[in-house]
């Protein structure tokens, strides 16, 4: 057969969408329905990869298990919320597919629908009851996901659904980490606006703003908490007075310090934002 994924014809049929063909092979004898190929995957495993939503509802219909695992560990749930088959996980959940089920990787199927920004897929899931802090076996959660690729509609989902801003992973770094490494301004922005800490250090002892490309050329004094919540070991560093004033805080007046005017006046790379203007655009939603 032409394009063969698996080495179980009903797999096969199952991901080309020849459901009469399927039908007729599975209704004279049953057990294929459940029979598991080279890597442990059902007919439903590969309907749900393809899309195929007719055949989902055939397979759903005969009753076949809707959380056997591949031998990777994926549901058919995980799948579908991956490949983005937004009707075939409604059915999924519908017949009682394992919303926090996780595979080889402790992924459930929202981490990978926060990495693919399937916005009504992660809805659908957190509404079924998926915890949207699960971790993985790195400790990344949902929002480490979304914050790393910039999915700023799905931060506002998992936000909405309670999920917490200050989860660290196995690095150390929370989801401000790495919007700030990877220069997701608006994502900070939203981030701390929503109790996301800029005081967090991860296992190399940096800061988010710390991990923001390129700033350490602009901002070699560290920004870490004195324990008074507000100002950091720079304050400490310039004296308050000087600190308080500085235009990093962009309410408190214009920029005395040298060492802020200087960045100020630095000219970024084409293309690249200003890392000062990065720091004041996170900031500003603290003060």
């Amino acid at each position: 057969m032409e394009g063969c994924v698996s080495n179980l014809m009903v797999c096969n049929l199952a991901y080309s969408g020849k459901l009469e063909e399927l039908k007729e092979r599975i209704l004279a004898d049953k057990s294929l329905a459940t029979r598991t190929d080279q890597d442990s995957r059902t007919a439903l495993h590969w309907a749900c990869s393809a899309g195929h939503t007719e055949i989902v509802e055939f397979l759903l219909q005969l009753g076949v298990p809707v959380n056997d695992k591949d031998d990777a560990g994926w549901s058919p749930l995980h799948i579908a919320a991956s490949a983005g088959r937004d009707e075939i996980v409604k059915a999924l959940l519908g017949k009682g597919a394992q919303v926090n089920a996780v595979n080889q990787n402790g992924c459930t199927p929202l981490h990978y629908a926060a990495s693919k920004n399937r916005h009504e897929i992660a809805v659908m899931l957190l509404e079924g009851g998926a915890n949207p802090d699960a971790k993985d076996h790195y400790e990344a959660t949902a929002m480490h996901r979304a914050a790393a690729k910039g999915n700023l509609k799905m931060i506002h989902i998992l936000l909405y659904y309670k999920a917490s801003t200050n989860i660290q992973d196995t690095e150390g770094n929370t989801p401000l980490h790495l919007a700030c490494d990877e220069e997701r301004v608006e994502v900070a922005k939203l981030l701390v606006s929503h109790g996301a800490s800029i005081y967090i250090e991860n296992k190399e002892e940096k800061t988010p703003l710390q991990v923001a490309k390129g700033l350490s050329l602009l901002w070699p004094l560290p920004l870490r908490s004195t324990g008074s919540g507000r100002a950091g070991s720079a304050a400490v560093a310039h004296g308050p007075s000087c600190f308080a004033a500085c235009g990093i805080f962009p309410d408190r007046g214009t920029n005395p310090c040298p060492l802020h005017r200087q960045a100020d006046s630095t000219t970024a790379p084409p293309g690249k934002p200003k890392f000062i203007v990065f720091i004041k655009e996170v900031l500003k939603y603290l003060y």
